[in-house]
């Protein structure tokens, strides 16, 4: 069974002012050893532009397995046949290609995408790249299952054990440290309102400035601060019971 790092403590804080070092590389490994062990080869992966394809059975087993990795598609190639694959959002295949070593990750043309080719195209589809990979790594450190939200208007939802057993326990909002009040404001309340009208959480992460240039390999991530900020739906029906009760007891 997974290990959930400090939840208990995420749920019950409604504010963390002080910044929170990223945790070192090697606490990330040792999350992942509480999953049964990845495969002893490499899994392959095809950057398409967007995300990253797994097309083997086998490699997409295993990543669905150990730690609940993308999302599986099927594409019809004939009458008769029909081809799956595993998508894995961007963040997820940086996290498995770079942290774990579990994937090599090829261009159409066949060629291995290095640390520097993978880290610059992804900052091309995504310019908040650096910010989002710091936020997912947070998260991961601390025993999260970790899926993109494409429901609720935040960058990801996140889960105790997977959200094929329970909803999502937190919408996560990423922002940068250096961005404007009114834009963190305007996210707030779009991604706030929608939270409380579906009864969930906002789990707010504050990213430290950061240049692109900075980041050489997968070491420079630990030098990001993340500050988070839990932002609870207000339930009046419960408040209301709370004081009704305090006043009966007198």
């Amino acid at each position: 069974m997974q290990g959930y790092i400090d939840y208990n403590e995420l749920l019950n804080k409604t504010k963390m002012i002080n910044k929170v070092s990223m945790e070192k590389i090697a606490k990330f490994e040792k999350h992942m050893q509480l999953f049964p062990p990845l495969a002893d080869k490499t899994i392959r992966g095809i950057f398409n532009g967007l995300s990253v394809e797994i097309s083997g059975k086998t490699g997409r087993t295993i990543l669905q397995q150990n730690g609940k990795f993308g999302y599986s598609k099927s594409l019809r190639t004939s009458r008769r046949k029909v081809k799956k694959y595993l998508i894995l959002e961007i963040e997820e295949a940086f996290y498995l290609a770079h942290v774990l070593k579990a994937l090599e990750i090829y261009d159409t043309k066949e060629q291995l995408l290095t640390f520097s080719n993978f880290l610059s195209i992804c900052l091309k589809v995504d310019e908040n790249f650096i910010e989002n990979f710091a936020a997912y790594l947070y998260l991961k450190s601390k025993g999260w299952i970790v899926k993109s939200d494409v429901n609720y208007g935040g960058k990801y939802a996140i889960y105790r054990t997977g959200p094929e057993y329970f909803h999502a326990s937190f919408i996560v909002l990423v922002t940068k440290f250096d961005s404007s009040s009114i834009a963190i404001l305007k996210a707030n309340y779009r991604v706030q309102r929608i939270a409380d009208i579906n009864n969930k959480d906002v789990l707010h992460l504050e990213v430290s400035k950061t240049t692109n240039s900075e980041i050489k390999s997968i070491e420079d991530f630990q030098g990001l601060q993340i500050s988070e900020v839990v932002r609870r739906k207000f339930n009046f029906l419960k408040v209301l019971s709370i004081i009704n009760s305090n006043n009966n007891k007198r």
